[in-house]
């Protein structure tokens, strides 16, 4: 007869197992098994996976898993409801110490427990040591069965005499691993991964851990093992599709409907709008909803760590997703943009048609965020607060990767694979279908063949477990109630992911951290320093006209989410003038929408007509030029034309950004005869109802494009009014970054202001301004380490520098050794001394000798020393270079007397066409054609601007072997602009030789 499997190792048991759920409900439904039991070891990770394949498959299935007591191993399985809130209650005391069978007692009435035939491999074959070990089981279970593994033949005869003579149940157990025997290669490579451990790629071995056939079955086991597999799948009453009761805890002692009505209303009398009517009736829908769907306890908890982050001092963003749609939000502080101003929709976020817990992300300073995560573990208990877990997957490359590594492939051919694929996101086989150069690979080598089925074997596999990177669990009663949990360095974490933790009622809240908020937290810090200004970042002023100047001539580094080139074209066709235009462009720069730029600029600039289907829509669109942008813009037209409630319509825009066909042709349906009962013609129906499919697909949330506009135009105030702020904190993160500190210097250019070199009698190791110049940090010059930068800053807090003998010999004394004081003089940090840098290598070298003897108490020693006198070296400007990665005391192309050639910087604003000019190569990056052919992708530089260089195949055929980086050259082709920017199509090289 045919059994149920109920020892069973999936890959969610991590690197254990090589069986897919796939792979095992499929088999078990092509036999037609009608219950599938799991049983990992130590964790329930599988679970939402399980429930979900196994509704696929249409098969009962089982949730058990493997257990340590006292050193056994048993298998658990609970029978109901019950009996998964006690194996909760054990998982929650193994994640204290280790399981005991009293525990087993205290939690086992709706458990069924088996004890694996291989628990008792090290035992002694005895009658007595037998009646004992299991015993100790029997008189701590309810429901207690043998499981019998395929063991040696000693052990099965001898556990089914023991059995019959002491009345204890045997079930039919075998282990499994994988779906066929074959598939034990796939285990060997996982365990390979596990132990860091290789194998020849041609084994073929199979191995005892696959789902056994019914012969195989009916010729080990009794009728009655394999009846029993039955019973014990009949006993089980558990599916796991219980949802968890809202169970909302609070921050404090107080009614919450009281509280959230004094908190709203008061908000709406300091903000002077409690005698608004518009505002009061929105105030009144909102939380009337928002307590029929037994809300108010969640806006309550956010709203409180929201505010405490603010009490610390920790810079909160404007809002995130659709919650700033939200009066309630914004009143109780926890969104910043007013949604009647920027005419955002409630129901957008909630509304009673579409129940779901809503979803209030909030944006934190990166650096503080886990200072919040602590204060709601400290409010709500740590045992009722959660990390999310995560899996990590192989993916393609990765599991190429591992499979060069398992069978200890030559990394040439496991490099050749990967390159192949590109930078897709395709798994093995779309790669095959879709990437002629891989799919070239693996038909023409049978090796590269070999590698690929192999390592198909383990692609999607998990992993490991990870953290969740913001959301976490919060809840009224201790988590392990309700909820598996274990322990990843020191913080408690779901063994369910955040799909099935929202599905089942969870509260999830996300706290995001954004390194954006701590830049302009530390630019604020530095305006109150150095002002005495306090700015209020939460009520800051958007309609200034001299922040979008800044914005529309392109100074947009630093800026959120306008620093790309594709950005700034898209911000030099819409020219913004505004903050709608702002968030307009946040919402039009994407795929899809991207194509309506130039339109809406067009529109905007009155060049093109601005048209409406009828009157009634032109409140909805006028503030976009009749283009549709905003998914809240769809659903006002429905309302307006078909009389949908807001909710309604919200259903609508959901089916519509789903793909749902048939929900679509029940809304199209409705708003037709909407429309019909509200007067509008067939043709005007249709034509607004087509417009709706094609842009609401890709329409943007108005809410999250409002108040990330709002964090944008916040950075654009800061950069118009605070520049030396702006920058001395922009420039810490880009000294590394050649591209993007040209770009700094560009701006800074613009604003006449300077980067001044480094000085050892004024640097430190930030950016600062002094005078009219940022200055440059001691910390950034190449080759000198940030110890040393320290101890250069506090000798001099000690005691001026008096001399550049004072300086060696302190600094010397002090540990700076002889190499960073080159880098210093290269750099020009001891220019104040003396800016003959080669006359000061000179001294220090002369110095050197002294220095290391270490008899001196001070630097007198080193005045009596005599210093031969030379000129500065040709080379002074290339050195700072090397140092400082850019020249801060003069370029040097000025050198150079190229007549009738203009260098890079004096072209950027020519017409297109043939053009010659000069500069430094700064990048080069090869790359292979269509064709095979290789060309090249550059930029050159002279030091104020940059520009992009095109080598096709044949002109970089002649000039490849001359490209080196940070020579000049002499360029000439075709100037031309592309995507906003100036590129050069090379067509003659020539290299300038240093003199």
């Amino acid at each position: 007869m045919s059994f149920i499997p109920l020892n069973v190792f999936t890959n969610y048991a991590l690197l254990q197992s090589a069986l897919t759920l796939d792979d095992y409900l499929k088999t078990l439904k092509n036999r037609n098994i009608k219950a599938a039991g799991v049983s990992d070891p130590d964790t329930l990770f599988s679970y939402p996976h399980f429930a979900k394949k196994s509704r696929e498959f249409h098969i009962k299935p089982l949730y058990g898993v493997r257990l340590n007591f006292e050193g056994s191993s048993l298998v658990i399985y609970p029978q109901n409801e019950k009996g998964y809130r006690e194996l909760l209650a054990l998982l929650e005391v193994k994640n204290k110490r280790e399981l005991t069978l009293q525990d087993l007692k205290e939690n086992s009435a709706n458990l069924i427990v088996i004890i694996p035939s291989s628990a008792i491999h090290n035992l002694e074959l005895k009658e007595q040591i037998m009646q004992k070990y299991f015993y100790n089981f029997a008189i701590n279970t309810t429901s207690l069965y043998i499981g019998l593994e395929r063991e040696n033949a000693e052990l099965t005869s001898f556990l089914r005499e023991f059995s019959d003579k002491y009345n204890y149940a045997l079930v039919a157990f075998p282990l499994i691993k994988y779906a066929k025997s074959e598939d034990h290669k796939t285990l060997l490579m996982i365990e390979a991964i596990r132990e860091g451990k290789s194998f020849s790629i041609y084994d073929i071995s199979s191995g005892p851990d696959y789902i056994l056939s019914d012969a195989e079955l009916n010729n080990y086991y009794s009728e009655n093992e394999l009846k029993n597999t039955h019973l014990i799948s009949d006993l089980i009453n558990f599916d796991l599709s219980v949802k968890h009761d809202l169970n909302f805890p609070l921050p404090g002692a107080y009614d919450p409907n009281k509280k959230i009505d004094e908190l709203t209303l008061n908000a709406l009398k300091a903000k002077g709008l409690d005698n608004n009517k518009k505002y009061i009736e929105r105030l009144t829908h909102e939380l009337s909803i928002i307590r029929n769907l037994g809300y108010v306890n969640y806006f309550l908890i956010v709203s409180d760590y929201v505010n405490f982050a603010k009490k610390a001092g920790i810079l909160v963003g404007y809002g995130r997703g659709s919650a700033p749609g939200s009066l309630v939000s914004y009143l109780l502080g926890i969104t910043h943009a007013d949604p009647l101003e920027h005419n955002l929709l409630f129901e957008r976020f909630l509304n009673p048609e579409r129940v779901s817990l809503p979803d209030i992300d909030i944006d934190f300073m990166d650096i503080r965020r886990g200072e919040v995560i602590d204060y709601i573990k400290k409010t709500y208990g740590e045992d009722k607060v959660a990390n999310i877990v995560t899996f990590q997957t192989n993916a393609t490359k990765a599991s190429l990767r591992d499979t060069g590594n398992v069978f200890n492939i030559d990394p040439k051919f496991i490099n050749r694979l990967s390159n192949s694929l590109g930078n897709t996101n395709y798994n093995f086989r779309d790669a095959y279908r879709n990437i002629k150069a891989f799919r070239d690979l693996v038909d023409n080598d049978t090796y590269n063949l070999e590698i690929i089925k192999n390592a198909t074997k383990i692609e999607g596999f998990p992993r490991q477990s990870g953290l969740h990177a913001a959301g976490i669990i919060i809840d009224g009663e201790p988590l392990a109630k309700n909820l598996p949990t274990f322990f990843n360095n020191g913080l408690r974490v779901t063994q369910y992911e955040m799909g099935f933790l929202e599905e089942h009622g969870f509260l999830k809240v996300d706290i995001l951290g954004l390194s954006n908020l701590t830049f302009v937290h530390n630019i604020i810090s530095l305006v109150k320093e150095n002002h005495h200004i306090d700015i209020d970042f939460y009520n800051l002023k958007f309609d200034d006209p001299r922040i979008y100047d800044v914005i529309r001539n392109g100074h947009t580094l630093g800026l959120f989410q306008l620093e790309s080139a594709g950005m700034r074209k898209a911000i030099a066709t819409i020219k913004p003038t505004n903050f709608d235009d702002v968030s307009a462009l946040l919402a039009l720069y994407r795929p899809g929408p991207m194509k309506y730029i130039d339109e809406y600029a067009l529109r905007k600039e009155g060049k093109s007509p601005i048209t409406y289907i009828n009157d009634d829509l032109i409140d909805i669109l006028k503030p976009t030029y009749g283009i549709m942008i905003y998914q809240e813009q769809i659903m006002q037209i429905a309302a307006t034309m078909a009389g949908f409630s807001l909710g309604q319509a919200d259903i609508l825009r959901r089916a519509i950004g789903r793909k749902d066909e048939k929900i679509i042709l029940e809304q199209k349906d409705a708003f037709f005869a909407g429309a019909k009962k509200r007067g509008y013609s067939r043709k005007d129906t249709e034509k607004v109802f087509d417009d709706i499919l094609r842009f609401a697909d890709y329409g943007f949330n108005k809410s999250h494009s409002v108040v990330y506009a709002m964090l944008t135009t916040a950075l654009a105030y800061l950069k118009t009014y605070y520049p030396y702020e702006f920058y001395q904190e922009i420039l810490r993160g880009l000294v590394s970054d050649n591209v993007k500190f040209s770009l700094a210097r560009q701006e800074l250019k613009a604003l006449n202001i300077k980067i001044s070199r480094p000085c050892v009698l004024k640097s430190t190791t930030e950016f600062i301004r002094t005078n009219n110049s940022i200055n440059f940090p001691l910390s950034a010059i190449n080759g000198l380490n940030r110890e040393s930068a320290n101890i250069i800053i506090r000798l001099r807090e000690q005691k001026a520098f008096s001399s550049v003998q004072d300086f060696f010999f302190r600094s010397f004394k002090a540990g700076v050794t002889a190499e960073e004081f080159i880098a210093l003089i290269e750099a020009g940090a001891l220019d104040s001394f003396n800016t003959n840098r080669a006359q000061l290598k000179v001294m220090f070298n002369t110095y050197l000798p002294t220095l290391d003897i270490g008899l001196f108490d001070n630097e007198a020693a080193l005045h009596a020393i005599i210093v031969p006198e030379i000129k500065e070296s040709d080379d002074r400007l290339d050195l700072e270079i090397s140092r400082l990665r850019f020249p801060l005391s003069g370029n040097p192309l000025d050198k150079l007397k190229l007549k009738d050639i203009k260098r890079v910087s004096h072209i950027l604003e020519l017409e297109d066409g043939y053009i010659k000019t000069y500069g430094v190569l700064t990048s080069l990056r090869l790359i292979k054609t269509k064709k095979g052919d290789e060309m090249a992708f550059a930029t050159a530089s002279d030091y104020e601007e940059e520009i992009n260089l095109v080598f096709f195949p044949h002109v970089l055929a002649e000039v490849k072997g001359m490209l080196t980086r940070n020579n000049i050259y002499i360029m000439a082709g075709k100037l031309e602009t592309r995507d906003g920017q100036k590129q050069l199509v090379v067509n003659t090289l020539e290299r300038v030789q240093n003199e």
